[in-house]
């Protein structure tokens, strides 16, 4: 009875050991994922440079524990505009010409991925710096994006907060404000923010609520950085913000 038993046990292990352990997003990589999706690590994919040369990744997020796992993409390719570059199939990018597009990979399991936008600037622009925090605690904040107007309140230029905070836009010399895309402030309360002690409202809310920008070494110059003085701070999702100050 005992002999059965251990041979039954044998076959039931060598089972699940051939089913993988009941994981598998596929491609041998460890799963399932909720999403799976090109990034580009370390660099805002907004803000690219014709003549940068960057490496692209296929990443996907375990369901449960948001574990992230490099994963093999099968191929790659540039979607929408491929005058802006050139990839190959180790998602090595080369940036040729200013505008934008999506970079997109395949690899073998599911989900399919998820492309990534991105925006070739041309050379010659000013790089602007800053930080994005919590109004809480000062963490850095993730993921937003932020937009910079000229003295007309037209766009000329964008940027995403990297994990530590901090941003790097391309933008011209004309650009003297800024204000944060809505659409990822992922629900925070109201879409308010806070820069040097004024209070502005994301998005079209309320019309043109855009903050002017102070610069630590000014001027804005063109192949320089100019760094923001003081980071923008962004409120808890939980906690409601003052009322906007900085409408004017």
């Amino acid at each position: 009875m005992k002999i059965l038993s251990f041979v039954i046990g044998s076959i039931l292990v060598l089972a699940v050991a051939s089913c993988g352990g009941g994981g598998g997003g596929g491609g041998g990589n460890n799963g399932p994922f909720s999403v799976v999706r090109v990034e580009l690590p370390g660099k805002d994919p907004l803000n690219i440079v014709v003549g940068d040369d960057d490496r692209f990744v296929l990443a996907g997020y375990e369901v449960g524990t948001g574990r992230r796992v490099v994963l093999h993409a099968t191929a790659w390719s540039i979607l929408d505009n491929q005058s802006v570059g050139t990839i190959d199939q180790s998602g090595n990018f080369h940036a040729n010409a200013a505008g934008s597009a999506r970079i997109a990979a395949q690899w073998d399991g599911v989900p399919p991925a998820q492309p990534l936008k991105i925006t070739v600037r041309p050379q010659g622009l000013a790089r602007l710096a800053g930080h994005v925090r919590k109004i809480a605690g000062n963490g850095p904040v993730e993921g937003v994006q932020v937009i910079f107007y000229n003295v007309g309140n037209t766009e000329v230029g964008r940027a995403t907060s990297l994990a530590d905070g901090s941003f790097l836009a391309q933008v011209p010399v004309s650009a003297v404000k800024m204000n944060f895309d809505e659409a990822t402030l992922h629900g925070r309360y109201l879409l308010q923010w806070t820069y040097r002690d004024v209070t502005y409202q994301a998005g079209d809310l309320i019309a043109n609520c855009n903050a002017v920008f102070v610069l630590s070494n000014p001027p804005l110059t063109q192949g320089q950085t100019g760094n923001i003085a003081d980071p923008l701070l962004l409120y808890l999702p939980d906690a409601p913000p003052p009322f906007p100050d900085g409408c004017k």
